[in-house]
């Protein structure tokens, strides 16, 4: 059985929901929550601080955190 694979990046279902539901809660943990467009916001910062520190396309990067929304 073959799979068809989604030509779809994270970034590109990120920027769909946010233009779909911007004010809607995304993630809870403990006491604090985050919107969609929040979400967005505080990927986008990342990517700049990456890209600030000469990451760029084609660089592997290898991420190791917790299962929380501090990391």
């Amino acid at each position: 059985m073959e799979v068809e694979l989604i030509r779809h990046t994270i970034n590109s279902f990120l920027n769909e929901r946010v233009k779909k539901t911007p004010d809607k809660i995304a993630i809870v943990f403990e006491d604090d929550s985050y919107t969609w467009v929040e979400l967005d916001q505080i990927s986008d910062g990342i990517a700049l601080a990456l890209l600030k520190s000469g990451v760029k396309k084609g660089t592997h990067l290898g991420i190791w955190s917790l299962n929380s929304p501090l990391f």
